[in-house]
């Protein structure tokens, strides 16, 4: 009879394999999870990807930078030029370029739990969890692909079906550490921690997911209540690492990333190092601090001051870093006239340095780093996917998250941890109240106000 054909065991779930009955057991999945990402970012980030980028480094020194520089220098005496050339392009490039190797040794990590079906076991398990704070299991596997790139990921969020978990989704993402934030991190944690950097730059990995999923549950109590958060899932068959398939995607996508890094840091570096050699009067400056672009930022490092950023050259690296995460590190370099990764980071060390930091700024620097704003790529997805309003909600929320966080911690740091407990109480209780009157607001307008410009596109 009909009924016999559509008659399924109770709990069935399709495509489960007998390894499955271990693998989907919370306890064994969660430890593998946090195992397999520990083990694999210890390899990327601090094992074998520094390895494989002080090599790189001496290479395209040995072959590219060394030669073209003793040319010029027996073709010109023009400083300028010389000093354009050595720091306006090739140290901006080579200084993000040496991250590659770890960039691509993160799509192929993440290929390898992709195309083993790991990652669809992973969402599977973690969907009741997730549920809590309003998303399903499939933004478990869009929070993985943000690892590699918030932009990418933030399209994948078409496929979430229900509207509102699509927004929370989109809204949440940017907050996943991506790429362009890896070298940010490694070059500051390595500087000021040493051996312990690994576990500072993990910390900062899980520092964003944790902001992500609180943001995500005070948006689904607020603005953004799902109707539905249903996982319809088909679980892909497990099998074993194609070598030839992994190296393939790996390829493509380090190429997609190198391609992107070197029009946008070359374009926007060049940009920046004028900007910082140039005095109003269009002539050639050495001094920094006389330049276009820091008489601006000076004017407005006041406002970094609380959260120990009082420094233009800062400022400028932030502002830069709104356009894309790489040149946060490229303007660094250039302000310091560093054109290595060993000889950034003893400059951010050194007193007389443009930008130099101090270990409670440091880290303030990381943690605001990480949450202060997506990319213009990012933001641009944000608004095609979701809506303008999404996109500047999106910015300006980040912006005030980063600014309290790395407040917090400055001044825990700085003034010691009761001074900072009670303004937390504070913020905590201002925070409440807002997320009240809005929970209230979206009551009374039956949730519509305030999404009616997604609505309508929709």
């Amino acid at each position: 009879q009909l009924i016999d054909c559509v008659k399924v065991k109770k709990d069935f779930v399709y495509g489960k394999s007998k390894l499955d009955k271990v693998l989907l057991n919370p306890f064994v999945a969660l430890s593998v999870f946090l195992l397999t990402f520990f083990l694999g970012f210890y390899f990327i980030f601090f094992l074998v990807g520094p390895l494989i980028s002080s090599l790189e480094e001496r290479v395209l020194n040995f072959i590219l930078v060394e030669p073209i520089m003793n040319l010029l220098y027996m073709l010109t005496d023009n400083i300028w030029l010389l000093e354009f050339i050595q720091n306006g392009v090739f140290n901006s490039i080579l200084t993000v370029v040496s991250f590659v190797p770890q960039v691509s040794l993160m799509f192929v990590f993440l290929s390898i739990l992709e195309d083993s079906g790991i990652i669809s076991r992973f969402a599977y398990v973690f969907d009741d969890f997730l549920n809590f704070f309003g998303l399903n299991g499939k933004a478990l596997y869009i929070m993985l692909l943000g690892f590699g790139c918030n932009t990418m990921s933030c399209t994948a969020t078409r496929n979430m079906g229900e509207k509102n978990l699509k927004v929370k989704t989109a809204l949440t993402n940017p907050y996943i550490s991506c790429m362009a934030r890896l070298p940010v991190f490694v070059l500051i944690a390595s500087t000021f921690f040493g051996k312990r950097s690994f576990f500072v730059v993990a910390g900062l990995y899980v520092l964003g997911v944790i902001v992500a999923l609180v943001m995500s549950l005070i948006l689904n109590k607020t603005i953004l209540k799902s109707s539905s958060n249903e996982l319809l899932l088909e679980f892909p068959e497990l099998k074993g690492i194609d070598l030839k398939h992994i190296t393939k995607v790996a390829r493509i996508n380090a190429f997609d990333f190198f391609k992107r890094v070197f029009s946008v840091i070359l374009s926007v570096g060049i940009i920046v190092w004028i900007l910082t050699h140039t005095e109003f009067n269009l002539e050639y400056t050495s001094n920094i601090s006389q330049s276009i672009l820091f008489f601006f930022a000076d004017k407005i490092k006041f406002l970094f001051a609380p959260i120990g950023l009082n420094n233009a050259g800062v400022v400028c690296a932030l502002v830069v870093g709104i356009l894309a995460k790489e040149l946060i590190v490229s303007t660094i370099s250039i302000c310091n006239n560093a054109g290595t990764q060993k000889k950034l980071m003893e400059s951010l060390m050194i007193s007389t340095s443009v930008i130099t930091f101090s270990v409670p700024s440091a880290v303030s620097f990381l943690i605001f780093s990480l949450l202060y704003s997506p990319c213009a790529s990012n933001l641009a997805v944000i608004k095609k996917e979701t809506s303008k309003f999404y996109m500047w909600f999106s910015l300006l929320s980040q912006l005030t998250i980063a600014y309290i966080l790395s407040f917090l911690v400055y001044q825990a740091l700085t003034k010691g941890i009761w001074f900072a407990l009670t303004i937390a109480m504070v913020i905590t209780l201002i925070m409440f109240a807002l997320i009240f009157i809005l929970k209230q607001f979206s009551k009374r307008c039956g949730g519509r106000c305030l999404r009616c410009n997604y609505n309508k596109k929709s």
